[in-house]
């Protein structure tokens, strides 16, 4: 039996709103768990809710906890094979945070993301507690550092010498190489923190304190710091996960 022209138009109406329709229904826990097999370290302790309009509770990357966030999915990366979450917390108790976390089969990356990582004693023995990130985005395709940029404090939650704990050490990000680099500095540029991340989560801290004060030498040492040309060095290696 032929269609007529109605029901032919019927049946591609049918065809074309019922994959949309079908992919609206989708709870937020699928597109979380497709995001999770592709990323490093990501896991959660529940996912709630719709693509649209979802929760995520105690979400982590890696060591870093990001906390209960709001979380819905952008349909239109879906056409290009990617998934991409829009992430949000309200300052209600806790700090804020918005961003936006992308996977795809070549590219993994957050962008325009402001919040406190609580970096939960990731740096040791170097005393940083929290980096505060002000509209960061960094993005790697096929494991090489394809865009990097934003503000970033490292908060102190211990003394480091010559660094003034309400300030910490402040920088921007950028791509070096293959790498993601935070280079940062205290606010008389005497000690810095280059932070280096690559692709699989992997990460170089390398400090350096210009010829500090030499009563302070005692407490560098036992931080870990080493004498070099012109200061002392601490330099650690580690992985977001």
């Amino acid at each position: 039996m032929r269609l007529s022209r109605l029901s032919k138009g019927r049946w591609l109406l049918v065809a074309l709103t019922l994959p949309i329709a079908l992919v609206a229904l989708l709870p937020l826990r699928l597109a979380v768990g497709w995001v999770a097999s592709d990323a490093r370290g990501l896991s959660a302790r529940g996912v709630h809710g719709s693509i649209w309009d979802g929760t995520i509770e105690q979400m982590r990357v890696g060591a870093l906890p990001l906390g209960t966030l709001d979380a819905a999915l952008s349909p239109l990366p879906l056409l290009l094979g990617r998934v991409r979450l829009n992430l949000a917390r309200p300052a209600n108790g806790a700090s804020a945070l918005h961003g936006t976390i992308t996977i795809g089969h070549d590219r993994v990356g957050v962008d325009h993301l402001t919040a406190s990582l609580p970096t939960a004693g990731l740096l040791a023995p170097l005393p940083i507690g929290a980096l505060d990130v002000d509209d960061a985005s960094v993005r790697f395709v096929r494991g090489r550092c394809d865009h990097a940029e934003g503000r970033v404090r490292a908060r102190l939650d211990g003394a480091l010498p010559g660094v003034a704990r309400a300030q910490g050490l402040t920088g921007s990000i950028r791509c070096d190489g293959t790498r993601a680099r935070l280079a940062l500095a205290s606010q008389s540029g005497q000690e810095r923190l280059d932070l280096s991340i690559g692709a699989t989560g992997d990460y170089i801290a390398d400090a350096r304190i210009a010829e500090p004060d030499p009563a302070l030498e005692p407490t560098l040492t036992a931080l870990g710091f080493v004498r070099v040309p012109g200061g002392f060095r601490l330099r650690t290696t580690g992985a977001l996960e």
